[in-house]
């Protein structure tokens, strides 16, 4: 199996992640690994790691929410049995902030939005309690196989945003 993931860099600032190519893969790897996910063979994801502004205006397309956020999914209509399982699109200043209000790495953080983001793309949500336990549970158990602390431990509730295509 070979799972295509196509990392777009909109906004410089990303950079200072570091490799964020190789993030990308591994945080992929793991999640895949740690739900099991069956997905097609040549499955494709996009990545488009942009800023604020470009977030603020799909949110506002797809969601008529006038506001910027951290993640928005797309996941692709045939969710993860197509090609395509579909793309996720971060905000650099969003989750620059984040970062900084809970004393992590921009690297961590942004790992933490492509777990959140892709567990989205394979049909996880937030929706209700027992879906967020679950969710937070499995990104948990993921970054840990990342070497990321827990998230969720004192930091402010993730906002982030899933788009049904």
């Amino acid at each position: 199996m070979t799972i295509v993931v196509d990392v777009e860099v909109a906004d410089p600032g990303w950079f200072a992640a570091g490799d964020v190519d190789g993030l990308a893969q591994d945080v992929v790897a793991a999640t895949l690994t740690e739900v099991g996910a069956r997905v097609h063979p040549d499955a494709e994801i996009s990545i488009r790691l942009c800023g604020d502004d470009e977030l603020r205006a799909l949110n506002l397309a797809w969601r008529n929410k006038d506001k910027a956020t951290n993640v928005l999914s797309f996941p692709a209509a045939a969710g993860n049995q197509g090609r395509l399982l579909g793309d996720i699109v971060i905000a650099f200043e969003y989750v620059s902030e984040e970062a900084r209000q809970a004393g992590r790495s921009l690297r961590d953080q942004l790992t933490h939005m492509l777990v959140h983001g892709l567990l989205h793309l394979l049909g996880f949500d937030h929706e209700d309690q027992s879906d967020a336990e679950e969710m937070e549970d499995l990104e948990r158990r993921i970054l840990a196989q990342l070497g990321i602390d827990d998230p969720y431990s004192d930091t402010v509730p993730v906002e982030d945003l899933s788009i049904s295509s």
